[in-house]
């Protein structure tokens, strides 16, 4: 008679302890981990496995959330495969900025920050009625920062704009509304916070500033507006120290379009075109606009769009500087995707497949994993 106790007991004194798993079997294993959240699940199954360091992640996700939904899309233009994540509690929410792994949201009258990894959310005290509606928001640092200011723009056509600010530790909104000196309608680009200032691009590439120590607005006589004829979208963002912005001309993402970046010169203030970008890369979206160095092969030296309209949302945009092509991908097959080149000439290429009506930021393995 087969003793199965006596088996078990066996099997039992064979199978080995998964904290027991080599360390470079480990690092393996993380190394094929590229959401932040599978890293997260991995390194809590024990003490051993936390202590495997998670891998860096040198490079943007762009994420897209449907005006109503529950579901959070992402992509990673170094990896094919997409992921996605259902959020009940934000169906109705309306992602408006993103920094270090924290999403600013809307829902309805109500503002809040939402970290998607952690479920964490820190809502924002309420606005006074009739001032609730933003055009752009910002934040300069994470919740849980002390230095966590939070910016709201709302402009009223060209003449009017009203600007409402809440640091972290403050129990109400500071709204403040400011007659332009210059007639100035704010482009719904996402503004730039740097050295205490709040800039902000007009769509011809006039900037009005709000010294938040002052609380003072002005629109700046100088850069009189970007040299470009006509504008179809543009954008406004911080490179290192330099203030830059990106100007899409009226042809849109079409044969022929023309895209411009230029350097804000702060002691003549006008804005001067660069050609190239270096190591540098930029992702562009209304909502959030940033610069990252590129560690990856082939990605410096570009612009990342996160939307063409006309191609209903299977594709991804870039834009080379190097060679003056607007490049757009749109999604073919599980894995595999098709380009085609806007510029001079055509030429089709092969190349990953990408997301579209999204919004760039940083995801960082740190900011789920510690």
């Amino acid at each position: 008679m087969t003793n199965y106790r006596a088996i078990e007991e066996e099997l039992a004194d064979e199978i080995r302890d998964w904290t027991g798993l080599p360390t470079d079997i480990l690092n393996l294993i993380i190394s094929r981990l590229y959401f932040p959240t599978e890293i997260s699940r991995f390194r809590g199954v024990c003490t051993a496995w936390k202590s495997i360091p998670a891998p860096l992640v040198r490079s943007q996700w762009l994420m897209s959330k449907p005006p109503i939904g529950t579901r959070l899309n992402f992509f990673h233009p170094l990896y094919c495969k997409p992921y996605s994540m259902e959020i009940p509690e934000l169906e109705f929410a309306k992602v408006r900025f993103s920094k270090d792994g924290w999403l600013l949201m809307s829902d309805r009258d109500v503002n809040f920050f939402y970290n998607p990894f952690t479920r964490a959310k820190v809502e924002l005290p309420d606005l006074p009625q009739g001032y609730n509606k933003f055009r752009v928001m910002i934040f300069t640092a994470p919740p849980t920062s002390s230095d966590c200011a939070v910016f709201g723009v709302n402009p009223l056509f060209d003449e009017v704009v009203c600007i409402s600010t809440i640091v972290r530790g403050e129990g109400s909104w500071n709204v403040n509304i400011f007659h332009n000196n210059i007639p100035m309608f704010p482009s719904p680009c996402n503004p730039v916070f740097c050295n205490g200032l709040l800039y902000c691009l007009g769509r011809d590439g006039k900037l009005g500033v709000f010294d938040c120590e002052e609380g003072k607005w002005r629109v700046l006589d100088k850069p009189e507006k970007a040299p470009f004829d006509s504008v179809y979208e543009n954008f406004l963002m911080k490179c290192e120290e330099d203030i830059m912005s990106v100007f899409v001309g009226k042809e849109g993402f079409k044969r022929g379009a023309k895209i411009s970046v230029f350097r804000l010169d702060r002691v003549k203030m006008e804005w001067q075109e660069i050609k190239e970008l270096g190591d540098k890369m930029l992702f562009l979206s209304d909502s959030t606009c940033l610069s990252a160095t590129s560690h990856i092969p082939g990605m410096e030296n570009k612009i990342y769009f996160p939307k063409l309209p006309r191609l209903h949302g299977r594709y991804g945009v870039f834009y080379s500087l190097a060679t003056a092509f607007l490049i757009i991908t749109f999604l073919k097959s599980k894995y595999l995707s098709y380009a085609y080149v806007v510029g001079r000439r055509a030429a089709p290429v092969y190349l990953k497949a990408g997301f579209s009506n999204g919004m760039w930021h940083f995801l960082r393995a740190k900011d789920v994993t510690g």
